[in-house]
C-alpha cells in the first residue's frame, strides 16, 4: 500500500473525459504472489502475478480508479547462498477474538454544497485458523450526514451484515470485508453489496487504529480512520 502522483487528471475543459482519477495524489494498492523454483543453489525460476489498484478513495470525484495486471517471468541469481534455519512450530491460540470499532470520515454532500461527517460503528467475531489468518463476521452500521434524505436522518442509516478474512501479521491485521446492504437511502446506488480493504495496528494489548477503504465493485467510495478495541 502507498501513494502515487498523477500528472494527467480529469479536468472539466481540458480532460473531461478521464473519469479514472481527479486528484493527483491518490493512493496505490496491490498483492503480488510468487511462486519460486529452485533448481541450484544460486539459481531459481520465479513468477509471478500483480493486481494493482489506484484511486483516490473518494476523496474527489469522478473516481473510477483503475485496475491492472502484470504477469511477471523471471530468473533469479543469488550471489550468496544461505541454508534457512528450521523452526519447531509454535502453538497458536484458536479462540474467538471480538473486535469492536468506532470509525469516521467526511463525504462532499451535494444538497449542503460541502462536505459532512460519516460515521459507523463495526464489530466482529473473529477466530484464527492458522499462524497468518483468521476468519469472521459481523455487522457493521453507518450513518451518513452527507447523503440526501426526504424525511428524517435515519434514512441514512444503513446496517450491514458481513464476512471478513484477516490476514494476522504480528500487531498487524489486513482484512477483506464483504457486507450486505439490509437498509439504505433510495438512489445512493445500485450495489446490494460493498468491499472494505481494513489495515490495524495493535498500539497497545488490546487497542488498535486503523484505516479503511470501502469500494462498491471497482469503485472506491470513501476512506476512513478507525479506533478499535479487541476483547
Amino acid at each position: 500500500i502507498g501513494t502515487s502522483y498523477l500528472n494527467r487528471v480529469f479536468d472539466p475543459n481540458d480532460n473531461p473525459d478521464n473519469v479514472f482519477f481527479s486528484s493527483r495524489l491518490s493512493f496505490l494498492g496491490f498483492v503480488a504472489p510468487r511462486l519460486e523454483y529452485r533448481f541450484s543453489e544460486k539459481w531459481a525460476l520465479e513468477s509471478s502475478l500483480t493486481f494493482n489498484h489506484i484511486s483516490n478513495g473518494g476523496l474527489q470525484q469522478p473516481n473510477k480508479g483503475m485496475n491492472y495486471l502484470i504477469l511477471g517471468l523471471g530468473i533469479n541469481h543469488y550471489l550468496n547462498y544461505t541454508e534457512f534455519p528450521e523452526f519447531e512450530k509454535e502453538q497458536f491460540s484458536k479462540e474467538w477474538a471480538f473486535y469492536l470499532e468506532l470509525a469516521g470520515h467526511t463525504s462532499y454532500s451535494e444538497t449542503a454544497m460541502r462536505r459532512k461527517p460519516s460515521f459507523s460503528v463495526f464489530s466482529e467475531a473473529l477466530r484464527p485458523i492458522n499462524r497468518i489468518q483468521g476468519i469472521g463476521a459481523g455487522v457493521e452500521m453507518v450513518l451518513d450526514f452527507s447523503l440526501p434524505v426526504e424525511a428524517s436522518r435515519a434514512e441514512a442509516f444503513m446496517p450491514a451484515p458481513f464476512l471478513a478474512h484477516h490476514f494476522l501479521f504480528g500487531k498487524v491485521d489486513f482484512s477483506q470485508v464483504m457486507a450486505l446492504y439490509t437498509l439504505k437511502p433510495v438512489g445512493y446506488n445500485d450495489y446490494a453489496f460493498y468491499q472494505r480493504y481494513i489495515l490495524r495496528y495493535q498500539i497497545l494489548s488490546s487497542l488498535h487504529l486503523g484505516v479503511s477503504l470501502k469500494a462498491h465493485g471497482h469503485i472506491a467510495e470513501s476512506m476512513d480512520v478507525r479506533l478499535g478495541w479487541k476483547f
